[in-house]
């Protein structure tokens, strides 16, 4: 990495990570509830729900919220900050006799992409092979659980033709994901073109259809459009 894109990396990693101290004892935005059919509170993970029967999404989450997560069933873990074994050791170690036995998927989406570059093509496509490969369900998160999550989820959604572009956008922007990111941004406006969003591997080999979809209700004026 050059000296300047480093630069850019460091300003970029204070102006969106700064109320990460914060965000530690509870969550620093309020999020909506209404795809949330679990247990799992605030006090677990911010920004938790559900998005269909293989995914749920949130932020990073606290050790109650891994024990919640094991409980629900979910079998991988998506981490999109490039970090996710330390953790959950961690976790095992302040609660005794509990072993985590998640996969781990770890891609790193880091502060320069967020806020100025984009997430490249070959990152993302690296990405939802790995989902396509993982054992489901799967919970994707990331620090906030709002802006890298929400974009992934997007393109998710778009990819498994459960919501158009526009529904996913909408969406991503109701689930706190910051409209003015430039990188994340850009990069959800490239798969609006049918051909890039075709080039990402599908979340699920299957000939069934999406299952147990959770849509937000502030998509019911959407109606049932897909985005073929």
């Amino acid at each position: 990495m050059s000296r300047f894109r480093k630069l850019i990396a460091s300003i970029l990693t204070f102006l969106l990570g700064g109320s990460a101290a914060r965000m530690q004892a509870r969550c620093f935005y309020h999020f909506p509830e209404d795809c949330n059919p679990t247990r799992i509170t605030d006090r677990d993970i911010c920004d938790f729900h559900k998005v269909d029967s293989d995914l749920y999404r949130g932020s990073h989450p606290k050790c109650s919220g891994y024990v919640k997560l094991a409980e629900l069933g979910v079998r991988t873990i998506v981490n999109l900050q490039g970090a996710a074994g330390r953790d959950l050791r961690d976790c095992e170690s302040k609660l005794p006799g509990i072993a985590f036995r998640f996969h781990v998927v770890s891609v790193n989406i880091d502060y320069l992409e967020i806020g100025l570059t984009g997430v490249p093509d070959e990152k993302l496509r690296r990405l939802f092979a790995e989902i396509q490969r993982a054992p489901k369900p799967l919970f994707v998160n990331c620090k906030f659980g709002k802006d890298r999550t929400g974009a992934v989820v997007a393109l998710y959604r778009m990819r498994r033709h459960e919501m158009t572009f526009s529904q996913a956008e909408r969406e991503a922007h109701y689930y706190r994901l910051t409209p003015r990111v430039i990188g994340l941004t850009r990069t959800l406006n490239r798969y609006r073109n049918p051909r890039e969003l075709a080039a990402l591997p599908p979340p699920v080999i299957s000939s069934e259809g999406p299952r147990g979809v959770c849509r937000p209700k502030l998509l019911e004026d959407f109606g049932s459009e897909r985005h073929d």
